[in-house]
């Protein structure tokens, strides 16, 4: 039974996966899609996203530093930005996150990783 047609509106293109290395990387904030716990390998692997280039970038974190991103994301209420900001005497990155409070967002438990997921709202019926 059809009951009508819905325009499909803006087309959406999901973003194309790259690793830290291969990335260009530059300073700004990324909105963190995801942390995974250490399972078939050792490491934590952390999954940010670059909406300007439609990059999904993945990094690599030592145990240390993947448990101190999750104990960040599990008591996040909202959304969490990783800040890059340049450190020009050492030729590296300064690494920082940030919390944007909104109460639509939050990073829930799935297996071993922590996923950024819209909340569902309730419909009443």
């Amino acid at each position: 039974m059809k009951i009508g047609t819905w325009s499909g509106g803006k087309q959406f293109q999901k973003a194309d996966s790259i690793a830290w290395r291969n990335w260009e990387k530059r300073e700004g904030s990324y909105l963190i899609l995801a942390l995974f716990a250490p399972n078939r390998f050792p490491s934590w692997t952390l999954s940010f996203l670059d909406e300007e280039k439609n990059l999904r970038v993945r990094k690599s974190l030592n145990d240390e530093e993947g448990k101190a991103v999750a104990k960040i994301l599990k008591s996040a209420e909202g959304r969490a930005y990783l800040m890059l900001v340049k450190d020009e005497k050492s030729n590296a990155f300064e690494v920082h996150i940030e919390i944007a409070k909104d109460d639509q967002y939050s990073y829930n438990k799935e297996g071993k990783a922590l996923i950024l997921r819209k909340k569902k709202e309730d419909i009443p019926f």
